[in-house]
């Protein structure tokens, strides 16, 4: 197969067997494959919020100290290919359409072979979690950052025993019909990812949360450890200066959870180096860190800020950023543009928004998950009945960008904030 048919395939097998949790399928074929994930050293990220950034930062810091680093993210944003990312000489690439053409054509092989009886179907992250694996041993990987896709206990990463270190994100409630219903079982699930004896970092967790932690590191005879404070000094689009463990530093990302999220990157590579890693070598791959889609200034004039915000923990981080950096409000007026998965919750989204956004627009998310603008719009208005909400607005038919830039033309002059967000899919 080329290119264009392997993600066809992948395109076929998404409507044959959707979303299956289990591990089954990966351990035929990590087995078949004799391990390629035996090749190199893995560092495992769960959690709801911030696993892209918290993986961004900790895998430029490892290409800046010298080291040959794979990136697997879920999912994608850019470009198909961007899940799967090598970083090397202080350059950040993806795995190429020739790349992607062998090894899905490979384990194609291996599926039709059905050797392995009538119920092995490999799903589409199944496949995409395989090629992940055997492209970063055929590059001659150092490091792996690896992101689960949703929890941990049954996801397709979890197939990796030989973990370096694992993380863990903030965690909230997510993907309930998978992972429970409550709080608890979810990180009871994301903390699956454990192994005896591997180090682990996390970051501030709620009570819930840090409870079933305290009982896995024991369960698992290992230590789970968490970042001293982090105090932000200055902060701005263009970035944010912070000061962790008595030391001063910068990233060029903007959002006042992009501190934390670094800092959890800093304990991180400092427990993998077992406290060598010289502080200059960290700044700089702080400094160096871009991560597409988390409160990212897409535009200055006008103001157009894209955020992958798509629950309330990621909403709640939002509004808190432009509260920081867009206070005035009678300066500057706040329109969304919003769009999002009918999985989510909603309902708790448009509370954290009421009281954000002067204007609320929305939109279509990406099917077949996403939900219908119209459908969305008539939420928020009976949702929000009691609140002065001064408008909103379906769009069904117009793409965020487009959106904006029409809605512009009519704004004669007035500072106006726009900001897209709700799902990932609203980027492309």
């Amino acid at each position: 197969m080329n290119y264009t048919e392997s993600i066809e395939y992948i395109n076929e097998l998404t409507t044959k067997y959707g979303i299956s949790m289990g591990l089954s399928a990966m351990r035929i074929m990590t087995a078949y494959f004799r391990h390629p994930e035996k090749a190199y050293k893995v560092i495992h990220i769960a959690g709801t919020n911030g696993k892209g950034s918290v993986g961004a930062f900790v895998a430029n810091i490892l290409c800046e100290a010298g080291y040959k680093v794979g990136r697997y993210v879920s999912p994608s944003v850019t470009d198909y290919r961007d899940k799967i990312q090598y970083l090397y000489n202080g350059n950040t690439s993806f795995i190429s359409e020739e790349e992607v053409a062998h090894y899905i054509t490979t384990i194609r092989e291996l599926i039709d072979a059905d050797f392995s009886g009538p119920d092995f179907h490999p799903t589409p992250y199944e496949v995409e979690t395989m090629m992940a694996l055997l492209a970063f041993k055929d590059a001659g990987c150092d490091y792996a950052v690896v992101e689960c896709g949703m929890g941990g206990r049954d996801d397709a990463t979890n197939i990796i025993d030989n973990k370096e270190l694992c993380i863990f994100t903030p965690v909230s409630l997510e993907h309930t019909a998978y992972l429970g219903d409550t709080l608890g079982k979810i990180a009871d699930n994301k903390s699956d990812i454990l192994r005896a004896g591997c180090p682990a970092v996390s970051a501030v967790q709620p009570g819930e949360v840090r409870e079933v932690f305290d009982k896995k590191q024991a369960d698992f005879k290992t230590v789970i450890r968490y970042p001293d404070k982090t105090s932000i000094t200055e902060t701005s689009i263009n970035g944010t200066d912070f000061i962790y463990n008595n030391v001063k530093w910068h990233i060029n990302m903007a959002g006042s959870y992009q501190a934390e999220n670094a800092s959890l990157a800093i304990l991180a590579v400092n427990i993998l180096s077992k406290g060598e890693m010289p502080v200059p070598v960290i700044q700089k791959g702080l400094g160096k860190t871009k991560w597409t889609a988390r409160f990212e200034l897409l535009s200055k004039d006008p103001v157009i800020i894209f955020d992958g915000a798509h629950n309330p923990q990621g909403v709640h981080a939002l509004i808190n950023s432009l509260n920081s950096l867009y206070h005035d409000r009678n300066t500057y007026k706040r329109r969304a543009v919003f769009g999002v998965f009918a999985d989510k919750d909603i309902d708790t989204m448009i509370d954290l928004i009421s009281d954000g956004f002067d204007e609320i627009y929305t939109v279509n998310a990406a099917k077949p998950r996403g939900m219908d603008a119209g459908e969305l719009a008539d939420r928020i208005v009976d949702r929000l009945a009691d609140k002065e909400i001064k408008f909103v607005r379906a769009c069904p038919d117009k793409t965020p960008v487009k959106l904006i830039d029409e809605l512009t033309k009519t704004d004669a002059g007035e500072k106006v904030v726009n900001v897209i967000f709700g799902s990932l899919s609203l980027y492309r």
